[in-house]
């Protein structure tokens, strides 16, 4: 997943991917890295969206886009809730 953040996972692709089942894999997953494999792949996402607005003068739209998001709204909000800030305002302060 870290390879390719903005893929389309699932618990269903990535516990065939393993051999296991989607409930073994999900159950496991949570077990092992304390939160659930979306919750693990939004925070990735994210992390990913920090370094790429602090970064490059890629608009908020194609960040999302790249990373996977299918909404930009829904990006800025999960953004907003992760870090505090509206990605504009992170990547403001994060130029000075």
């Amino acid at each position: 997943m870290q390879q390719d953040v903005a893929a389309p996972h699932t618990v269903r692709t990535l516990a065939r991917a393993v051999r296991l089942s989607p409930s073994r894999f999900a159950h496991l997953f949570r077990e092992q890295m304390g939160e659930s494999v979306v919750q693990w792949l939004i925070r990735l996402r994210l992390e990913q969206a920090r370094r790429m607005l602090s970064l490059t003068d890629a608009r908020v739209g194609e960040v999302a886009a790249e990373l996977g998001f299918s909404s930009p709204y829904y990006f800025s909000r999960l953004f907003r809730r992760h870090t505090g800030k509206s990605p504009k305002h992170f990547r403001q302060s994060a130029r000075k």
